[in-house]
């Protein structure tokens, strides 16, 4: 289940950095 939240977090990351470069 870790890995589910560690997988969750990093789409998570990305979509705000996409909000950032925008």
């Amino acid at each position: 289940m870790i890995f589910v939240l560690f997988h969750f977090a990093i789409c998570y990351v990305r979509s705000v950095h996409v909000i950032v470069n925008l």
